[in-house]
């Protein structure tokens, strides 16, 4: 499904919606985010377009990501560690270790830091690095951009879940809790067909339907 096809199921569901295109489009992405993590936590990319540099410990993926699996260094596997635990001074030399940072700027397209440790010195310049990660779906944002990672059959989900963010906006609250009701019980739904637990059963999405 695209984003058109999304805007148009929106504006079929919710006749009196009011708001432009960007507001329409900006909710979709939200839910879009929201209901793909479901598909995408067994999913893993590589990206292989970084190389160290001389006294640089912290790198850019350059790539949408949720969060970093593994990082190799000439084939090798480094360790990963919690930035907490890294000794004063740093030391400089082959790295062996990664730590990540989380997240990144979202408006530029960066979801995710990691260091390196120890911190590559002038001799381990210009090494590739390939990075492993669970991939997060860029925003849909030209009129032809195609949702990923979730099945075509369930891809109606966004549609309701948007809808819910975009009543809630409009003050039409009666209409807005019936489809964060229909979003987040389907959302369930599947989370106990995966066998996933979540501490809070209500997804971000539903979090984010404003109440009366």
């Amino acid at each position: 499904m695209t984003l058109l096809e999304l805007i148009a199921l929106i504006e079929e569901e919710y006749k009196d919606i009011t708001v432009g295109n960007p507001v329409i489009a900006r909710s979709i992405n939200f839910v879009y985010r929201d209901l793909s993590k479901l598909y995408t936590r067994e999913t893993v990319e590589e990206n292989d377009e970084l190389i160290t540099a001389s006294d640089q410990e912290v790198y850019i993926l350059p790539a949408d990501s949720r969060q970093i699996f593994n990082v190799y260094i000439e084939g090798n596997r480094l360790r990963h560690i919690y930035k907490e635990a890294l000794l004063r001074p740093r030391s400089k030399g082959m790295p062996k270790r990664w730590y990540s940072f989380g997240a990144g700027d979202i408006d530029k397209d960066v979801k995710q830091r990691f260091g390196l440790d120890p911190v590559p010195s002038e001799e381990e310049k210009e090494i590739d690095i390939v990075v492993a990660y669970e991939p997060m779906p860029a925003d849909l944002f030209e009129d032809e951009d195609k949702i990923k990672y979730i099945p075509e059959e369930k891809q109606y989900l966004i549609v309701w879940g948007a809808v819910g963010i975009l009543a809630g906006i409009e003050e039409d609250y009666d209409i807005a809790q019936n489809f964060e009701s229909r979003y987040r019980t389907a959302y369930n739904e599947l989370m106990m067909e995966m066998g996933l637990f979540r501490e809070s059963n209500y997804p971000a999405a539903a979090k984010q339907v404003k109440q009366p």
